[in-house]
């Protein structure tokens, strides 16, 4: 039977766009819509350019919106639909933030309060649709764990030995410890009062970390009162300096905050409260006078006040060499890589490139993640991340006050200039977490061939239509010389500028990939420090052959970074800068 349209009736509008992204209304419209000349050829080249905010992940329903604006859905009586008005709110109230940061605008005026909400599909498109995703977003699935209240994270994060949750829950009930004993992993159990002693009981030295800090600061320079971890009590103690041997126990104690050296030290007789797991006294005993019983004696104790300066670019507090399973990367340890920020945008915070500590006060991350954004009450970087959709409690969430994009970038010239700056709005105190990469300093550390790490959560692979990694993962990948690099791209009829890198292997396989952008590609200083050599940029798809990753070279902006971070009131100190 051979169907016949007349010029009010619906006719069959093939979008591959819409196709690919199986919508189910994707091949039907008014005549009318062709108009104004706009083809199906046409609309499907101008959904396209919209493929980065899908990579985004920002809505699951994203390529249903934009269809739906771009060709007039048709109902059973042959009359054109709009998207229904709670379907078109929440597509705007996730993804509105990333057009800006692409440069884009949605296919048509919106006006969403203006569409009909109602859940038959004659008169609407998406309201079911949307109620799905939301229904789903509230159950977690049997695969997955509620944390928090309200996030759900894979079931496989359970009992093993990293904290996911603020609350601590999925790492409770993991094995048969005591509530007076402290869980090593592994099966295996310590007393609480042996954390923080300055012994390694757990294999991964879990009992060990984050022991001290300066109470008032803990930046470039660290001073304050000098206090120790109680894990009986949950809090923090004063560390007793009775005895306090100033030459050998102040430069210890800075060196274990991640200084170099030790400005000043001062003993103030103080009345403080005696912990009762003697804390204090056991920091003292065991850290640094190796067994001798020394401890605060009397009913007014003895506090230290430190100075200590030269922080530690570039060097994690953990050491750690993965065998794990980027494009063919391992999965990173927790503080393994305390420097990576991740970029989230919009209400739902959303994931969306990398980034990378370089002081208290900046991130350094690619311009083009950044686009023609403008307001930055949309923008925040989360830090001390490891697994991109944890929230342990070291993890800090900051906004940002301030991003300046380098003046040069070049959209058009193959992202010329790819560097950005971002400016928190306070400041961030460094622990074993959150710290500090070092910037390059020569050029000559730049050599053909120097094998370099390329870190992010970016997605396995190129054409892999699933979310970003979970977990950091890291490759090694090496520099590749300038000249044959541009030869390679020069048969793309493509040119590397002189400011840029290109980093990986003639036969591929090994890369940076999508939503590694932003992120750092490390490398190391003859002092085992890590500097950071390039900004991921761009490239052809990922890991293909002689089409190595393309990186902002770092060091060729060294002026440009220190210039606005002065003028903007947060210069860099020297010390951030390997020798």
């Amino acid at each position: 039977m051979v169907i016949t349209y007349d010029r009010h009736d619906c006719v069959p509008m093939k979008v591959a766009y819409c196709i690919k992204h199986n919508v189910r209304y994707s091949h039907i419209t008014l005549p009318n819509k062709n108009d104004d000349d706009t083809s199906q050829e046409s609309i499907n080249i101008q959904l396209a350019e919209y493929d980065p905010i899908l990579s985004v992940k920002c809505y699951s329903l994203l390529p249903l919106f934009l269809c739906s604006l771009s060709t007039s859905f048709c109902n059973s009586t042959s009359q054109p639909i709009k998207p229904c008005r709670s379907f078109c709110k929440e597509a705007l109230r996730r993804c509105d933030f990333f057009l800006s940061v692409f440069s884009l605008e949605w296919p048509s005026e919106i006006n969403c309060d203006q569409y009909p909400d109602d859940p038959d599909p004659d008169v609407c498109v998406g309201y079911r649709d949307n109620q799905r995703v939301i229904r789903k977003n509230k159950v977690c699935s049997t695969e997955g764990f509620r944390c928090d209240g309200n996030r759900c994270l894979p079931r496989s994060w359970l009992c093993d030995g990293f904290l996911d949750c603020k609350d601590g829950s999925d790492e409770r009930n993991c094995s048969s410890c005591t509530n007076d004993q402290f869980h090593c992993g592994k099966g295996r159990c310590i007393e609480k009062k042996d954390i923080c002693d300055g012994v390694r009981d757990c294999h991964d030295n879990r009992d060990e970390r984050q022991c001290l800090r300066l109470k008032q600061s803990m930046g470039r320079m660290g001073y304050g009162r000098l206090e120790a971890w109680s894990a009986t009590h949950n809090n923090w103690n004063t560390v007793c300096g009775e005895d306090w041997d100033s030459q050998f126990m102040s430069m210890k104690a800075c060196k274990m905050l991640g200084y170099r050296k030790v400005n000043e030290t001062r003993m103030q007789d103080e009345t403080f409260e005696s912990p009762k797991d003697r804390m204090g006294q056991q920091l003292t005993k065991t850290m640094f006078y190796k067994g001798r019983e020394k401890g605060c004696s009397n009913e007014r104790k003895i506090s230290v006040y430190l100075k200590c300066i030269n922080f530690e670019c570039g060097k994690s507090a953990i050491s750690y060499v993965g065998n794990f399973r980027i494009v063919g990367g391992t999965e990173s340890r927790p503080g393994q890589w305390p420097w990576l920020a991740g970029l989230h945008g919009g209400p739902a915070e959303i994931f969306f490139c990398g980034g990378i500590l370089i002081s208290q006060r900046w991130i350094l991350s690619a311009a083009h993640c950044i686009g023609n954004q403008t307001d930055v009450t949309g923008l925040n970087v989360k830090l001390g991340l490891t697994r991109r959709t944890s929230s342990p409690f070291f993890v800090r969430r900051q906004k940002i006050a301030a991003v300046i994009k380098h003046p040069g970038f070049n959209l058009a010239s193959t992202y010329g200039n790819d560097i950005a700056l971002l400016l928190l709005e306070e400041s961030v105190d460094f622990d074993e977490f959150l710290r500090p990469v070092c910037l390059p300093t020569g050029k000559e550390n730049l050599l053909p061939d120097k094998k370099c790490t390329v870190i992010g959560w970016g997605k396995p692979n190129h054409d892999d239509d699933s979310d970003y990694l979970n977990v950091i993962h890291e490759v090694n990948v090496p520099l590749v010389n300038h000249s044959v690099c541009a030869q390679w791209y020069q048969l793309q009829d493509i040119t590397i500028g002189d400011k840029m890198l290109c980093a990986g292997y003639p036969e591929g396989k090994k890369d940076a990939c999508q939503g590694d952008s932003g992120g750092p590609l490390l490398c190391r200083n003859s002092d085992d420090s890590w500097y950071v050599a390039g900004i991921v940029s761009w490239g052809i798809n990922c890991a293909q052959p002689n089409l190595p990753g393309i990186y902002t070279n770092v060091y060729m902006y060294r002026d440009w970074i220190e210039q606005v971070t002065a003028e903007y009131g947060h210069p860099l100190m020297e010390s951030q800068q390997v020798d």
